[in-house]
């Protein structure tokens, strides 16, 4: 067992050591490995802050100066009597903030005498306010390349209202335009103003890109009408957080545009970080909907990655899945997502390149495919690959391992519940290249076809199999 949000020994860049007096500091613990679910306390912490004790989420409404820096100890027990515990420093302050406020701003060009500071109480606009020259008579071009560090390693907040990047242009593989992030000379925490609703619309014409951002953190926002994909960052950077994000409407179905072929076009995208590799990611809480040809999120050269707790549904996509860790990934755990209404591969661990992926968790989630696997491993059969361990989730719909051979896995499945009308043994299809099927180890799983409702609409035994319940699936 592992917590790998936050990290100890870290600095006001990263978005667990500063709060804003007065605005709610609301962070969530994640933990990776151990026996799940966790319970969650305080050992060491300012007044007024408080933890959830079954989701690890901390609170602390009114944060002040006083004491200021604060230190805290959070620990986290599995259900086998493990604990771990982390300690950091909270520093309170107005230092290293902007706020953006598309409502109520001020206009900041300096040109025509603009006000805007982007201080709490004169807020800037618009998003280009912070990111373009300072003189506020930027171009394209310039826009481009970001040449001025303005607000390197600050945190922004964004208030009520809808936001937009369509001035920005450069163009990349997917040919609709993006708002690049280089070097660290740019804002890498963006967060929604407490209690409020800030809409990133893209309008179908650009992303943000981030290379390799270390302490990448986006909480409380709602990003809509994406092309091709929403957020991008490097693969090779660590402490990055994606959560209580609410994403939707990509691709062409909802009006988006797409390149010809396949670039892992995703609402959050890590890609390849080779040679190096990225470390402590976690996406939690989110709900992600309406996608057509596009992954939730795809990840290269990553490891100790948590996906935990996301709704994932209304989902059209042709050949690519929801949550699809790729090349040289490691330590993932993909743990108690929802994922329903689903047209294709729901949850998809792949094997590229002989490229070693290795020691990914799946558990606890609730995976509905209404024409694909909800669980594909190894789409492409390659030899090489670690364990992959699928232990108490709900499968409606086909689980597939292709291409098990004794230079790969073993792959551990068991304790699950898995309804579909495949033939294969107890229900799940080894197929595509497979020359030793006893690569899959099945064990103990509850197996049926749909007509023998074992569970409900909503993925949950019903009456009759009550008696798996905690033991078969995904309820806890």
């Amino acid at each position: 067992m592992q917590i790998i949000q936050p990290r100890p020994n870290l600095t006001t860049a990263n978005r667990f050591y500063k709060a804003y007096p007065g605005l709610d500091y609301n962070v969530r613990l994640a933990v990776t490995g151990g026996a799940y679910p966790f319970t969650y306390s305080l050992k060491a912490a300012p007044s007024g802050m408080t933890i959830n004790s079954s989701t690890g989420t901390i609170d602390w409404p009114n944060p002040v100066t006083t004491g200021s820096p604060c230190t805290i100890t959070a620990q986290v027990q599995d259900q086998e009597g493990s604990t771990q515990a982390v300690t950091w420093t909270i520093t309170v302050t107005t230092s290293g903030f902007i706020f953006v406020d598309a409502v109520n701003g001020h206009k900041t060009n300096k040109v025509t005498g603009g006000t805007a500071d982007g201080t709490i109480g004169k807020p800037f606009q618009t998003i280009n306010d912070w990111y373009a020259e300072s003189d506020g008579t930027t171009t394209n071009s310039a826009v481009r390349f970001a040449p001025y560090n303005s607000y390197a390693g600050y945190f922004i907040y964004y208030r009520a209202g809808t936001y937009n990047i369509n001035t920005f242009l450069e163009s990349d593989i997917s040919s609709v335009g993006r708002m690049q992030n280089q070097n660290y000379n740019k804002p890498v925490v963006w967060l929604g103003y407490p209690g409020e609703k800030a809409i990133m619309d893209w309008q179908f014409t650009n992303s943000i890109a981030f290379s390799g951002a270390d302490n990448l953190y986006f909480d409380n926002l709602e990003f809509r009408n994406m092309s091709y994909y929403g957020i991008q960052t490097g693969g090779e950077g660590n402490n990055q957080t994606f959560r209580r994000l609410t994403m939707h409407e990509i691709g062409p179905a909802y009006g988006g545009t797409l390149s010809s072929g396949s670039n892992n076009q995703s609402l959050i995208r890590f890609v390849s970080g080779a040679p190096d590799s990225g470390n402590y990611t976690t996406i939690q809480d989110n709900k992600f909907y309406d996608i057509d040809k596009s992954y939730v999120t795809v990840g290269y050269y990553m490891n100790n990655v948590l996906v935990e707790d996301n709704t994932i549904y209304n989902s059209t996509a042709t050949q690519t899945p929801g949550i699809g860790p790729k090349d040289s990934t490691n330590m993932w755990f993909i743990r108690h997502n929802n994922i329903y209404n689903f047209g294709q591969v729901g949850i998809w661990v792949g094997m590229y390149n002989n490229v070693p992926v290795s020691d990914v968790e799946i558990s606890f989630n609730n995976v509905q495919s209404t024409s694909s696997p909800a669980l594909w491993i190894n789409q492409n059969a390659q030899p090489t690959g670690g364990k992959v361990y699928v232990f108490r989730n709900t499968f409606q719909g086909t689980v597939e391992f292709d291409g098990v051979t004794t230079t790969n896995g073993p792959f551990y499945v068991n304790n699950n519940v898995i309804i579909n009308n495949n033939s294969g043994t107890n229900h799940i299809t080894i197929t595509n290249n497979s020359t030793n099927p006893a690569g899959v180890v099945e064990t103990n799983n509850l197996v049926g076809i749909p007509s023998d409702n074992i569970v409900d609409s909503s993925g949950n035994l019903t009456s009759a199999f009550s008696s798996y319940l905690g033991q078969m699936g995904w309820q806890q």
